[in-house]
Protein backbone atom coordinates (compact mmCIF):
# COMPACT_ATOMS: atom_id res chain seq x y z
CA UNK A 1 0.00 0.00 0.00
CA UNK A 2 1.01 3.62 0.13
CA UNK A 3 4.03 4.74 2.11
CA UNK A 4 2.34 5.78 5.34
CA UNK A 5 0.15 2.70 5.48
CA UNK A 6 3.24 0.53 5.05
CA UNK A 7 4.90 2.27 7.96
CA UNK A 8 1.96 2.44 10.31
CA UNK A 9 -1.55 1.20 9.45
CA UNK A 10 -1.78 -2.36 8.11
CA UNK A 11 -4.47 -4.93 7.42
CA UNK A 12 -4.64 -8.06 9.53
CA UNK A 13 -6.84 -11.11 8.92
CA UNK A 14 -8.17 -13.07 11.89
CA UNK A 15 -9.26 -16.65 11.24
CA UNK A 16 -10.83 -19.21 13.56
CA UNK A 17 -11.91 -22.80 13.07
CA UNK A 18 -15.40 -22.21 14.51
CA UNK A 19 -17.77 -19.25 14.69
CA UNK A 20 -16.41 -17.18 17.58
CA UNK A 21 -16.66 -13.85 19.33
CA UNK A 22 -13.45 -11.90 18.73
CA UNK A 23 -12.08 -9.19 21.01
CA UNK A 24 -8.94 -7.09 20.47
CA UNK A 25 -7.64 -5.46 23.67
CA UNK A 26 -11.08 -6.01 25.19
CA UNK A 27 -12.95 -4.35 22.30
CA UNK A 28 -15.58 -6.55 20.63
CA UNK A 29 -14.80 -6.82 16.89
CA UNK A 30 -17.50 -9.19 15.75
CA UNK A 31 -18.73 -12.77 15.63
CA UNK A 32 -17.73 -15.15 12.85
CA UNK A 33 -14.82 -17.18 11.51
CA UNK A 34 -13.06 -14.59 9.34
CA UNK A 35 -12.37 -10.89 9.93
CA UNK A 36 -10.10 -8.35 8.25
CA UNK A 37 -9.28 -5.22 10.24
CA UNK A 38 -7.16 -2.13 9.64
CA UNK A 39 -4.87 -1.88 12.65
CA UNK A 40 -1.66 -0.18 13.70
CA UNK A 41 1.60 -2.08 14.05
CA UNK A 42 1.72 -2.97 17.73
CA UNK A 43 1.14 -5.73 20.27
CA UNK A 44 -2.49 -6.69 20.98
CA UNK A 45 -4.31 -9.07 23.29
CA UNK A 46 -6.72 -11.26 21.30
CA UNK A 47 -9.59 -12.98 23.08
CA UNK A 48 -11.52 -15.68 21.20
CA UNK A 49 -14.68 -17.22 22.67
CA UNK A 50 -17.18 -19.80 21.43
CA UNK A 51 -19.76 -21.83 23.40
CA UNK A 52 -18.50 -25.33 24.15
CA UNK A 53 -14.89 -24.44 23.34
CA UNK A 54 -11.99 -23.41 25.52
CA UNK A 55 -11.44 -19.66 25.59
CA UNK A 56 -8.24 -18.38 23.96
CA UNK A 57 -6.35 -15.34 25.26
CA UNK A 58 -3.15 -14.61 23.36
CA UNK A 59 -0.92 -11.59 22.79
CA UNK A 60 0.03 -11.17 19.12
CA UNK A 61 2.52 -8.73 17.60
CA UNK A 62 1.21 -7.17 14.37
CA UNK A 63 4.31 -6.44 12.31
CA UNK A 64 3.35 -6.44 8.64
CA UNK A 65 0.58 -5.73 6.18
CA UNK A 66 -1.81 -8.59 5.30
CA UNK A 67 -0.67 -10.53 8.37
CA UNK A 68 -2.80 -13.61 9.06
CA UNK A 69 -3.53 -14.58 12.65
CA UNK A 70 -5.00 -18.06 13.11
CA UNK A 71 -6.72 -19.40 16.21
CA UNK A 72 -7.75 -23.01 16.70
CA UNK A 73 -10.27 -23.51 19.50
CA UNK A 74 -10.48 -26.86 21.23
CA UNK A 75 -13.65 -28.33 22.64
CA UNK A 76 -14.10 -28.34 26.39
CA UNK A 77 -13.37 -31.93 27.44
CA UNK A 78 -16.19 -33.97 28.96
CA UNK A 79 -15.20 -36.21 31.88
CA UNK A 80 -15.79 -39.80 30.72
CA UNK A 81 -17.67 -42.20 32.99
CA UNK A 82 -15.56 -44.90 34.65
CA UNK A 83 -16.30 -48.61 34.49
CA UNK A 84 -15.91 -49.18 38.20
CA UNK A 85 -16.55 -47.39 41.42
CA UNK A 86 -13.63 -45.17 42.36
CA UNK A 87 -13.49 -44.30 46.00
CA UNK A 88 -11.53 -41.24 47.02
CA UNK A 89 -10.85 -40.36 50.62
CA UNK A 90 -12.09 -36.84 51.25
CA UNK A 91 -9.53 -34.24 52.26
CA UNK A 92 -9.46 -33.40 55.93
CA UNK A 93 -10.31 -29.94 57.12
CA UNK A 94 -7.45 -28.23 59.00
CA UNK A 95 -7.23 -29.36 62.61
CA UNK A 96 -9.72 -32.21 62.17
CA UNK A 97 -8.98 -35.89 61.78
CA UNK A 98 -11.76 -38.32 61.38
CA UNK A 99 -12.31 -41.64 59.64
CA UNK A 100 -14.94 -41.58 56.96
CA UNK A 101 -17.10 -44.55 56.16
CA UNK A 102 -17.36 -45.62 52.55
CA UNK A 103 -20.85 -44.69 51.38
CA UNK A 104 -23.12 -47.30 49.97
CA UNK A 105 -23.71 -47.37 46.27
CA UNK A 106 -26.64 -45.24 45.14
CA UNK A 107 -26.69 -43.18 48.32
CA UNK A 108 -25.68 -39.53 48.90
CA UNK A 109 -24.36 -39.01 52.39
CA UNK A 110 -23.58 -35.97 54.50
CA UNK A 111 -21.05 -36.78 57.20
CA UNK A 112 -18.67 -35.13 59.61
CA UNK A 113 -19.10 -32.40 62.16
CA UNK A 114 -22.00 -30.01 62.20
CA UNK A 115 -20.42 -27.40 59.91
CA UNK A 116 -18.68 -29.71 57.44
CA UNK A 117 -20.12 -30.94 54.12
CA UNK A 118 -18.72 -33.82 52.11
CA UNK A 119 -20.84 -34.90 49.17
CA UNK A 120 -20.35 -38.06 47.14
CA UNK A 121 -22.46 -38.32 44.05
CA UNK A 122 -23.26 -41.78 42.68
CA UNK A 123 -24.53 -41.70 39.13
CA UNK A 124 -25.75 -44.92 37.46
CA UNK A 125 -23.70 -47.03 39.85
CA UNK A 126 -20.51 -45.11 38.95
CA UNK A 127 -18.86 -42.80 41.45
CA UNK A 128 -17.71 -39.51 39.93
CA UNK A 129 -15.56 -38.77 42.96
CA UNK A 130 -15.82 -37.29 46.38
CA UNK A 131 -16.59 -33.61 46.11
CA UNK A 132 -15.69 -31.40 49.01
CA UNK A 133 -16.55 -27.72 49.23
CA UNK A 134 -13.04 -26.34 49.49
CA UNK A 135 -14.30 -22.76 49.47
CA UNK A 136 -16.96 -22.96 52.17
CA UNK A 137 -19.47 -20.13 52.08
CA UNK A 138 -19.38 -18.92 55.65
CA UNK A 139 -22.68 -17.24 56.53
CA UNK A 140 -23.39 -16.46 52.88
CA UNK A 141 -20.01 -14.86 52.13
CA UNK A 142 -17.57 -15.63 49.34
CA UNK A 143 -14.12 -17.16 49.83
CA UNK A 144 -12.44 -15.53 52.80
CA UNK A 145 -10.00 -12.78 51.79
CA UNK A 146 -11.65 -12.01 48.45
CA UNK A 147 -15.01 -10.68 47.33
CA UNK A 148 -17.54 -11.59 44.65
CA UNK A 149 -19.26 -8.91 42.55
CA UNK A 150 -22.52 -9.82 40.82
CA UNK A 151 -23.03 -6.99 38.32
CA UNK A 152 -26.16 -6.28 36.28
CA UNK A 153 -27.27 -3.22 34.33
CA UNK A 154 -30.34 -1.62 32.83
CA UNK A 155 -30.14 -2.09 29.85
CA UNK A 156 -28.07 -5.27 29.93
CA UNK A 157 -25.09 -5.90 27.69
CA UNK A 158 -22.98 -3.08 29.16
CA UNK A 159 -19.21 -3.41 29.29
CA UNK A 160 -17.73 -3.82 32.78
CA UNK A 161 -14.29 -2.47 33.63
CA UNK A 162 -12.61 -3.25 36.95
CA UNK A 163 -9.55 -1.10 37.60
CA UNK A 164 -9.43 -0.27 33.90
CA UNK A 165 -9.53 -3.91 32.72
CA UNK A 166 -12.44 -5.05 30.54
CA UNK A 167 -14.06 -8.00 32.33
CA UNK A 168 -16.94 -8.65 29.91
CA UNK A 169 -20.56 -7.57 29.63
CA UNK A 170 -23.51 -7.58 32.01
CA UNK A 171 -24.87 -9.68 33.57
CA UNK A 172 -21.52 -10.90 34.92
CA UNK A 173 -20.11 -12.33 38.15
CA UNK A 174 -16.55 -11.43 39.14
CA UNK A 175 -14.95 -13.71 41.70
CA UNK A 176 -11.69 -13.46 43.56
CA UNK A 177 -11.77 -9.65 43.80
CA UNK A 178 -9.10 -8.59 46.28
CA UNK A 179 -10.01 -6.71 49.42
CA UNK A 180 -9.71 -2.92 49.22
CA UNK A 181 -10.57 -0.07 46.85
CA UNK A 182 -11.39 -0.73 43.20
CA UNK A 183 -12.57 1.46 40.33
CA UNK A 184 -15.68 -0.04 38.73
CA UNK A 185 -17.12 1.27 35.49
CA UNK A 186 -20.25 0.08 33.65
CA UNK A 187 -20.72 1.61 30.18
CA UNK A 188 -22.96 0.93 27.19
CA UNK A 189 -22.94 2.44 23.70
CA UNK A 190 -25.80 4.89 23.17
CA UNK A 191 -26.18 5.15 26.95
CA UNK A 192 -24.34 6.87 29.75
CA UNK A 193 -22.14 5.12 32.24
CA UNK A 194 -21.84 4.54 35.95
CA UNK A 195 -18.40 4.72 37.49
CA UNK A 196 -17.11 4.98 41.02
CA UNK A 197 -14.54 3.68 43.45
CA UNK A 198 -15.93 0.94 45.69
CA UNK A 199 -14.39 -0.32 48.90
CA UNK A 200 -14.87 -4.08 49.15
CA UNK A 201 -14.33 -6.34 52.12
CA UNK A 202 -12.94 -9.84 51.90
CA UNK A 203 -15.44 -12.63 52.23
CA UNK A 204 -18.38 -10.56 50.96
CA UNK A 205 -20.75 -11.05 48.05
CA UNK A 206 -21.99 -7.81 46.43
CA UNK A 207 -24.83 -7.36 43.95
CA UNK A 208 -24.57 -4.19 41.89
CA UNK A 209 -27.26 -3.02 39.47
CA UNK A 210 -26.33 0.01 37.36
CA UNK A 211 -29.18 1.96 35.75
CA UNK A 212 -27.73 3.84 32.76
CA UNK A 213 -29.08 7.03 31.20
CA UNK A 214 -29.51 7.46 27.42
CA UNK A 215 -27.07 9.83 25.75
CA UNK A 216 -28.45 13.19 24.82
CA UNK A 217 -27.23 13.39 21.24
CA UNK A 218 -28.53 12.97 17.72
CA UNK A 219 -26.91 11.29 14.75
CA UNK A 220 -27.39 13.63 11.79
CA UNK A 221 -26.00 12.07 8.60
CA UNK A 222 -22.94 10.88 6.73
CA UNK A 223 -21.41 12.27 3.53
CA UNK A 224 -19.71 10.08 0.96
CA UNK A 225 -19.06 6.52 -0.08
CA UNK A 226 -16.04 4.72 -1.50
CA UNK A 227 -14.77 6.03 -4.85
CA UNK A 228 -13.07 8.92 -6.64
CA UNK A 229 -16.00 11.21 -7.43
CA UNK A 230 -16.76 14.60 -5.88
CA UNK A 231 -18.76 12.96 -3.10
CA UNK A 232 -16.59 9.86 -2.72
CA UNK A 233 -13.59 9.17 -0.48
CA UNK A 234 -10.83 6.63 -0.06
CA UNK A 235 -9.69 6.60 3.56
CA UNK A 236 -10.37 10.22 4.57
CA UNK A 237 -8.12 11.12 7.49
CA UNK A 238 -8.88 14.62 8.75
CA UNK A 239 -11.59 17.28 8.57
CA UNK A 240 -11.67 20.99 9.39
CA UNK A 241 -13.88 24.04 8.82
CA UNK A 242 -13.12 27.68 8.04
CA UNK A 243 -14.89 30.71 9.50
CA UNK A 244 -17.62 30.54 6.83
CA UNK A 245 -18.54 26.94 7.64
CA UNK A 246 -16.83 25.47 4.58
CA UNK A 247 -15.71 21.87 5.11
CA UNK A 248 -12.26 20.60 4.06
CA UNK A 249 -11.44 16.87 3.87
CA UNK A 250 -8.00 15.26 3.47
CA UNK A 251 -8.90 12.35 1.18
CA UNK A 252 -5.75 10.41 1.93
CA UNK A 253 -5.67 7.54 -0.57
CA UNK A 254 -7.25 9.63 -3.34
CA UNK A 255 -4.31 12.06 -2.91
CA UNK A 256 -6.36 15.22 -2.64
CA UNK A 257 -8.01 17.84 -0.44
CA UNK A 258 -11.72 18.45 -1.12
CA UNK A 259 -13.75 21.54 -0.21
CA UNK A 260 -17.54 21.71 0.43
CA UNK A 261 -19.64 24.74 1.33
CA UNK A 262 -21.69 25.06 4.51
CA UNK A 263 -24.55 23.18 2.81
CA UNK A 264 -22.15 20.30 1.99
CA UNK A 265 -22.19 21.12 -1.72
CA UNK A 266 -18.99 20.33 -3.59
CA UNK A 267 -16.85 23.39 -4.40
CA UNK A 268 -13.34 22.42 -5.48
CA UNK A 269 -10.35 20.18 -4.81
CA UNK A 270 -6.58 20.14 -5.14
CA UNK A 271 -4.07 17.35 -5.57
CA UNK A 272 -1.71 16.52 -2.72
CA UNK A 273 0.22 13.30 -2.35
CA UNK A 274 -1.09 11.39 0.66
CA UNK A 275 -2.46 14.32 2.67
CA UNK A 276 -2.64 13.60 6.36
CA UNK A 277 -3.70 16.35 8.75
CA UNK A 278 -5.65 19.55 8.05
CA UNK A 279 -5.82 22.59 10.33
CA UNK A 280 -7.54 25.94 9.79
CA UNK A 281 -5.84 28.71 11.76
CA UNK A 282 -7.98 31.83 11.77
CA UNK A 283 -5.43 34.34 13.03
CA UNK A 284 -2.15 33.11 11.55
CA UNK A 285 -2.16 30.91 8.47
CA UNK A 286 -5.58 29.98 7.14
CA UNK A 287 -5.69 26.40 5.85
CA UNK A 288 -2.61 24.23 6.48
CA UNK A 289 -2.07 20.67 5.28
CA UNK A 290 0.69 18.21 6.04
CA UNK A 291 1.73 15.92 3.20
CA UNK A 292 3.01 12.42 3.77
CA UNK A 293 6.19 13.68 2.14
CA UNK A 294 6.54 16.01 5.12
CA UNK A 295 5.95 19.42 3.59
CA UNK A 296 3.61 21.75 5.45
CA UNK A 297 1.60 23.64 2.83
CA UNK A 298 -0.51 26.78 3.18
CA UNK A 299 -3.57 27.22 0.92
CA UNK A 300 -5.88 30.10 0.14
CA UNK A 301 -9.67 29.74 0.15
CA UNK A 302 -9.61 28.36 -3.42
CA UNK A 303 -7.19 25.61 -2.40
CA UNK A 304 -4.28 27.16 -4.29
CA UNK A 305 -0.94 26.64 -2.49
CA UNK A 306 0.68 29.90 -1.43
CA UNK A 307 3.54 28.78 0.84
CA UNK A 308 5.37 25.68 2.04
CA UNK A 309 7.79 24.67 4.81
CA UNK A 310 10.16 21.73 5.02
CA UNK A 311 10.47 20.77 8.69
CA UNK A 312 12.84 17.85 8.00
CA UNK A 313 10.42 15.43 9.64
CA UNK A 314 10.58 11.67 9.68
CA UNK A 315 8.01 9.50 7.90
CA UNK A 316 5.29 9.14 9.01
CA UNK A 317 4.27 12.34 10.80
CA UNK A 318 0.58 13.02 11.34
CA UNK A 319 -0.53 15.40 14.08
CA UNK A 320 -0.53 19.17 13.67
CA UNK A 321 -1.66 22.02 15.91
CA UNK A 322 -1.12 25.78 16.21
CA UNK A 323 -1.19 27.78 19.45
CA UNK A 324 -2.38 31.35 19.95
CA UNK A 325 1.11 32.74 19.18
CA UNK A 326 1.33 30.93 15.86
CA UNK A 327 3.75 28.25 17.07
CA UNK A 328 3.37 24.97 15.19
CA UNK A 329 3.38 21.54 16.84
CA UNK A 330 3.89 18.36 14.83
CA UNK A 331 3.63 14.75 16.05
CA UNK A 332 6.46 12.75 14.53
CA UNK A 333 4.81 9.34 14.73
CA UNK A 334 7.81 7.27 13.70
CA UNK A 335 10.18 8.62 16.39
CA UNK A 336 7.81 9.34 19.29
CA UNK A 337 8.69 13.05 19.35
CA UNK A 338 6.51 16.14 19.49
CA UNK A 339 8.29 18.98 17.67
CA UNK A 340 7.67 22.69 18.08
CA UNK A 341 8.38 25.36 15.43
CA UNK A 342 7.77 29.10 15.31
CA UNK A 343 5.42 30.75 12.81
CA UNK A 344 8.28 31.20 10.31
CA UNK A 345 9.10 27.49 10.41
CA UNK A 346 12.12 27.79 12.69
CA UNK A 347 12.78 24.86 15.01
CA UNK A 348 12.28 25.62 18.73
CA UNK A 349 12.45 22.30 20.61
CA UNK A 350 11.29 18.70 20.73
CA UNK A 351 10.35 16.22 23.45
CA UNK A 352 9.43 12.57 23.67
CA UNK A 353 5.85 11.55 24.23
CA UNK A 354 6.90 9.13 26.98
CA UNK A 355 8.91 6.72 24.78
CA UNK A 356 10.32 6.44 21.26
CA UNK A 357 7.70 3.75 20.55
CA UNK A 358 4.69 5.72 21.79
CA UNK A 359 3.38 6.35 18.25
CA UNK A 360 1.97 9.88 18.76
CA UNK A 361 -0.83 10.48 16.25
CA UNK A 362 -2.60 13.80 16.74
CA UNK A 363 -1.97 17.05 18.58
CA UNK A 364 -4.55 19.49 19.97
CA UNK A 365 -4.06 22.83 21.73
CA UNK A 366 -6.21 23.13 24.86
CA UNK A 367 -6.88 26.85 24.52
CA UNK A 368 -7.29 28.79 27.73
CA UNK A 369 -5.41 26.13 29.68
CA UNK A 370 -1.96 26.51 28.02
CA UNK A 371 -1.85 22.78 27.41
CA UNK A 372 -1.07 20.47 24.51
CA UNK A 373 -2.83 17.09 24.17
CA UNK A 374 -1.08 14.29 22.26
CA UNK A 375 -2.69 10.94 21.43
CA UNK A 376 -0.48 7.84 21.76
CA UNK A 377 -1.73 4.80 19.88
CA UNK A 378 0.80 2.40 21.36
CA UNK A 379 0.28 3.51 24.97
CA UNK A 380 -3.52 3.73 24.59
CA UNK A 381 -3.95 7.11 26.22
CA UNK A 382 -3.69 10.86 25.66
CA UNK A 383 -0.82 12.78 27.25
CA UNK A 384 -0.95 16.39 28.39
CA UNK A 385 1.98 18.85 28.32
CA UNK A 386 2.37 22.54 28.89
CA UNK A 387 3.54 24.64 25.93
CA UNK A 388 7.17 24.13 26.98
CA UNK A 389 6.94 20.33 26.99
CA UNK A 390 6.54 19.64 30.70
CA UNK A 391 4.35 16.61 31.41
CA UNK A 392 0.97 17.42 32.99
CA UNK A 393 -0.66 14.01 33.26
CA UNK A 394 -2.71 11.82 30.94
CA UNK A 395 -6.29 10.99 29.98
CA UNK A 396 -7.66 7.48 29.51
CA UNK A 397 -5.89 4.18 30.03
CA UNK A 398 -7.68 1.63 27.86
CA UNK A 399 -8.38 3.50 24.59
CA UNK A 400 -8.01 1.18 21.59
CA UNK A 401 -5.46 3.24 19.60
CA UNK A 402 -6.43 6.87 20.30
CA UNK A 403 -5.98 8.85 17.09
CA UNK A 404 -7.80 12.13 16.36
CA UNK A 405 -8.30 14.85 18.99
CA UNK A 406 -10.66 17.83 19.21
CA UNK A 407 -11.28 20.34 22.02
CA UNK A 408 -14.60 22.21 22.14
CA UNK A 409 -13.62 24.68 24.85
CA UNK A 410 -14.77 22.41 27.69
CA UNK A 411 -14.17 18.76 26.83
CA UNK A 412 -11.66 16.73 24.84
CA UNK A 413 -12.93 14.33 22.15
CA UNK A 414 -10.77 11.32 21.23
CA UNK A 415 -11.26 8.93 18.32
CA UNK A 416 -10.57 5.28 19.12
CA UNK A 417 -9.18 4.04 15.80
CA UNK A 418 -9.33 0.35 16.62
CA UNK A 419 -12.45 0.62 18.77
CA UNK A 420 -14.64 2.49 16.29
CA UNK A 421 -15.70 5.08 18.87
CA UNK A 422 -15.52 8.75 19.73
CA UNK A 423 -14.98 9.28 23.46
CA UNK A 424 -15.60 12.53 25.33
CA UNK A 425 -13.44 13.32 28.37
CA UNK A 426 -13.26 16.11 30.88
CA UNK A 427 -9.77 17.56 31.28
CA UNK A 428 -9.41 15.78 34.62
CA UNK A 429 -9.81 12.48 32.80
CA UNK A 430 -13.45 11.57 33.50
CA UNK A 431 -15.03 9.67 30.63
CA UNK A 432 -18.50 11.12 30.12
CA UNK A 433 -19.74 10.05 26.68
CA UNK A 434 -19.12 7.52 23.93
CA UNK A 435 -20.62 7.60 20.43
CA UNK A 436 -20.31 5.20 17.53
CA UNK A 437 -19.23 1.61 17.93
CA UNK A 438 -17.30 -0.60 15.51
CA UNK A 439 -19.27 -1.29 12.33
CA UNK A 440 -20.59 0.05 9.03
CA UNK A 441 -24.18 0.95 9.93
CA UNK A 442 -25.07 4.68 9.77
CA UNK A 443 -24.46 5.27 13.48
CA UNK A 444 -21.33 3.11 13.62
CA UNK A 445 -17.69 3.89 12.88
CA UNK A 446 -14.84 1.89 11.42
CA UNK A 447 -11.33 3.22 12.08
CA UNK A 448 -12.36 6.84 12.78
CA UNK A 449 -9.49 9.31 12.51
CA UNK A 450 -9.82 13.10 12.53
CA UNK A 451 -12.45 14.95 14.58
CA UNK A 452 -13.74 18.52 14.54
CA UNK A 453 -15.79 19.75 17.54
CA UNK A 454 -17.56 23.07 18.02
CA UNK A 455 -18.68 24.73 21.24
CA UNK A 456 -22.34 24.41 20.22
CA UNK A 457 -22.23 20.61 20.20
CA UNK A 458 -21.57 19.66 16.55
CA UNK A 459 -19.11 16.79 16.01
CA UNK A 460 -17.66 15.91 12.60
CA UNK A 461 -15.71 12.66 12.18
CA UNK A 462 -13.57 11.28 9.36
CA UNK A 463 -14.90 7.70 9.31
CA UNK A 464 -11.84 6.42 7.47
CA UNK A 465 -12.67 2.72 7.29
CA UNK A 466 -16.16 3.42 5.92
CA UNK A 467 -14.93 6.10 3.46
CA UNK A 468 -17.30 8.80 4.67
CA UNK A 469 -17.66 11.90 6.86
CA UNK A 470 -20.25 11.66 9.67
CA UNK A 471 -22.00 14.30 11.76
CA UNK A 472 -23.51 14.31 15.28
CA UNK A 473 -25.18 16.95 17.41
CA UNK A 474 -24.62 16.62 21.14
CA UNK A 475 -27.16 18.27 23.43
CA UNK A 476 -25.90 21.01 25.71
CA UNK A 477 -28.00 19.44 28.44
CA UNK A 478 -25.87 17.84 31.13
CA UNK A 479 -25.84 14.08 30.64
CA UNK A 480 -26.76 12.43 33.94
CA UNK A 481 -24.50 9.77 35.33
CA UNK A 482 -25.92 6.32 35.81
CA UNK A 483 -27.07 5.25 39.26
CA UNK A 484 -26.26 2.01 40.98
CA UNK A 485 -27.91 0.08 43.79
CA UNK A 486 -25.44 -1.97 45.81
CA UNK A 487 -26.69 -4.81 47.99
CA UNK A 488 -24.52 -6.92 50.24
CA UNK A 489 -25.08 -10.31 51.81
CA UNK A 490 -22.91 -9.54 54.79
CA UNK A 491 -21.18 -11.38 57.60
CA UNK A 492 -21.78 -10.69 61.28
CA UNK A 493 -19.59 -7.60 61.19
CA UNK A 494 -20.20 -4.42 59.22
CA UNK A 495 -18.28 -3.67 56.07
CA UNK A 496 -15.15 -1.71 56.88
CA UNK A 497 -14.26 1.62 55.36
CA UNK A 498 -16.67 4.33 54.30
CA UNK A 499 -19.41 1.96 53.16
CA UNK A 500 -21.48 1.02 56.21
CA UNK A 501 -25.00 -0.22 56.78
CA UNK A 502 -27.53 2.60 56.46
CA UNK A 503 -25.01 5.03 55.01
CA UNK A 504 -24.62 6.52 51.55
CA UNK A 505 -21.63 5.69 49.40
CA UNK A 506 -20.33 8.63 47.32
CA UNK A 507 -23.85 9.92 46.82
CA UNK A 508 -25.33 6.54 45.91
CA UNK A 509 -27.84 4.89 48.30
CA UNK A 510 -26.27 1.86 49.93
CA UNK A 511 -28.99 -0.76 50.24
CA UNK A 512 -27.82 -3.49 52.59
CA UNK A 513 -29.70 -6.76 52.87
CA UNK A 514 -31.12 -7.45 56.32
CA UNK A 515 -31.02 -11.20 55.75
CA UNK A 516 -27.83 -12.87 56.85
CA UNK A 517 -26.52 -15.61 54.61
CA UNK A 518 -27.36 -19.17 55.59
CA UNK A 519 -25.88 -22.52 54.69
CA UNK A 520 -28.21 -24.48 52.44
CA UNK A 521 -28.37 -28.25 52.77
CA UNK A 522 -30.22 -30.04 50.02
CA UNK A 523 -32.57 -32.81 51.06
Amino acid sequence: MEEIRKNYIVSATIRTNVISKIYIDGTFIGEGKYFTVDISKSSYKFTIESPGYQKIERTVQIVENNQIVDFVLEKIPVTPSQNKVVEKKPEELPGKKEEEKTPRQGVKTVSGKKKRSKLLYILGGTALGAVILAAVLKKGTAEAGTATLEITSEPSGAEVFLDGVNKGVTPITLTGVSEGRHELRVVLELYGEWTDVINVAGGQRYTINAVLSPFKYDFLDCLGTFGKGNYNFYHPWYVTFDNNGNLYVSDHDNHRIVKYDNQLRYKTQTELSLPTVLVYSTHHFGLLALSAYLYLIKYNNNLSPVAAWDFKLKIPSKGLAIDDKGNIYVAETSTGYLKKFNSAGGFIKKWLVRTANSQPIDVEVIRGENLIAVSSCALKRVYLFDLSGNAKGSIGSDIACPAGLAYDGISLFVSSYNGGKIIKYTLNGKRVLTIGGFGSAPRKLRNPFGIFATNDGFITVADSGNNRICFWKISDQVIPSGKATISVVRSSKNIHGNYMEGSTYKGIPAVVSKTKGKRIKKK
